[in-house]
């Protein structure tokens, strides 16, 4: 491993349809495409179902002022991408902002939730 980046977590960064901004606490991503439930009878163990599952990407940002809030919650299909401290990149598209957007005015942060058809994971 000499040589190599040991940095698996920590920094990271991440856009939206190309503009910065600035993540102050947890970056979190679903690749998951689909959900597997158990399907149980009532003397054994009968199989799974299994439905499609969206792609997320939830960011704690830092409300910049240059941009409003409120525009976030316009967006429905949108490129976000978020380049990760262990060297991955996530990237979803087209994607569209869910929930409810509420902005902490003492430390100027808001929590904000995209989903679409998939997130994917490349490596570097």
């Amino acid at each position: 491993m000499s040589g190599s980046n040991l940095r698996l977590a920590g920094v990271a960064a991440l856009t939206i349809d190309g503009a910065p901004w600035n993540v102050v606490g947890d970056l979190e991503y679903s690749p998951t495409t689909v959900i597997r439930e158990t399907l149980k009878g009532q003397t054994q163990v009968e199989g799974y179902s299994e439905m499609p599952q969206q792609g997320s990407i939830t960011a704690a940002l830092r409300d910049q002022g240059g941009t409003t809030v409120a525009s976030l919650n316009a967006l429905t299909n949108s490129t976000i991408i978020a380049q990760l401290a262990n060297g991955k990149t996530v990237y979803g598209a087209p994607m569209w902002q869910v929930g409810e957007i509420a902005v902490n005015t003492q430390e100027g942060t808001f929590k904000v939730t995209f989903e679409g058809p998939e997130v994917i994971e490349s490596i570097a």
